[in-house]
């Protein structure tokens, strides 16, 4: 289940993507929210959560079939768009740590 519904995405998020690509994406953009707080996202109830799965959701449709020129030529012109597996991990971290650098759910040390 996303942490975050369409109805959120656009009402309160106010997000442009379609319906029927935000249902496939903020599923795994909720996994993905899982995977980087440790499961801890799955306890936590404030809207930084929903607000954060609507951000990574959004970055992993801009990125979707890559997005960044690689290439270009100009002879019988020519374009190539890739993202790098880096790249875009350092992009969907950044979406999620807008809203959630403050809830405490990214931190992954020890304590006594």
């Amino acid at each position: 289940m996303p942490y975050a519904d369409y109805l959120y995405y656009n009402d309160v998020y106010q997000g442009k993507m379609p319906e029927a690509d935000y249902d496939g994406l903020s599923q795994k953009a909720s996994a993905y929210l899982n995977r980087i707080t440790f499961n801890r996202a799955k306890n936590y109830t404030g809207d930084e959560i929903k607000d954060a799965c609507c951000a990574v959701a959004d970055v992993m449709l801009q990125n979707e079939g890559g997005r960044r020129l690689s290439s270009e030529s100009v002879g019988s012109w020519s374009r190539q768009y890739k993202i790098s597996d880096s790249d875009m991990n350092n992009l969907l971290y950044e979406a999620a740590e807008m809203y959630l650098a403050l809830t405490g759910l990214l931190y992954s040390g020890g304590g006594r």
